[in-house]
């Protein structure tokens, strides 16, 4: 299986977590390519953006219905392989329940988690039903009216023609195995740093899972509210940028002083 990796190591650091990006279903790593890769690039992170089998430039297209949300588990430990350092994570919408299947198999093998939009823990069937009472339908994020779905109004028509032309089918299984709980109650993560990210203008995913996911987590989510569901492509994708990069450098501090302490020498206190 050959698989589509963007990546933007220009001005790295080679002291910085390397941040691995995770897309949504219906997308590619292409959705990162024009805003996120180059912004945390800059910042000095080592960042990447994988496109799942079936997806993007990844081989597979022919036979995305027979692929499994396992199947997406699998090609993001393949990145991790590929990866010296332990990565951190950043999953949106369908890539955020990748990430917590990751996270529940293989979390030491993660230094930190961003879920932005995501599917919570307990599956998208209450997005579903919240849906039918709110517009007498269900919001399906399908091919016809995505663009009302995943891009803010106010989006350059170029653009949103541009990236309309990008999206794609979803393996069937997927959307379907996301209607049932993700990981299991039992899960725990105490020691894990993970963000939430949510946002009041998304129409794919409500307040109500943010809150959800914060708390099953045990973080206090991040509430933004002047972008929607596709916050890596949106007019104020900066707003989303900014934020993560703040939890970025929370998690190499926190990173930083565990290495010190370890040494039992003076915990690093970084500016």
């Amino acid at each position: 299986m050959q698989y589509e990796i963007l990546k933007e190591t220009k001005e790295v650091n080679n002291d910085l977590t390397p941040l691995i990006f995770i897309h949504g279903a219906y997308h590619g790593a292409w959705c990162y390519r024009e805003n996120f890769l180059p912004y945390f690039s800059e910042k000095g992170y080592p960042a990447y953006a994988l496109s799942f089998r079936g997806h993007g430039n990844s081989e597979g297209h022919e036979k995305i219905n027979s692929f499994t949300l396992d199947d997406y588990v699998e090609d993001v430990v393949m990145m991790m392989n590929h990866i010296e350092k332990k990565p951190i994570l950043i999953g949106h919408s369908m890539g955020g329940a990748v990430v917590q299947k990751v996270l529940q198999s293989y979390s030491e093998r993660v230094e930190g988690a961003v879920l932005m939009s995501s599917a919570p823990p307990n599956g998208i069937a209450g997005e579903l039903i919240r849906g039918i009472f709110k517009n007498l339908k269900a919001p399906k994020c399908e091919r016809e009216g995505q663009d009302k779905l995943f891009f803010s109004d106010d989006l350059d028509k170029d653009k949103r023609d541009r990236y309309i032309k990008e999206l794609q089918p979803e393996s069937n299984k997927v959307i379907k195995r996301l209607l049932r709980r993700i990981v299991p109650r039992s899960l725990k993560n105490s020691n894990m740093k993970l963000m939430v990210l949510g946002s009041t203008k998304d129409k794919c995913v409500s307040i109500k899972s943010v809150m959800d996911t914060a708390k099953f987590y045990g973080v206090e989510p991040v509430i933004l509210d002047n972008v929607n569901h596709d916050m890596m492509l949106d007019t104020h994708w900066i707003t989303a940028a900014e934020h993560i990069y703040q939890f970025l450098i929370s998690v190499n501090t926190k990173k930083e002083e565990r290495i010190v302490d370890d040494y039992g020498t003076t915990r690093l206190i970084s500016s």
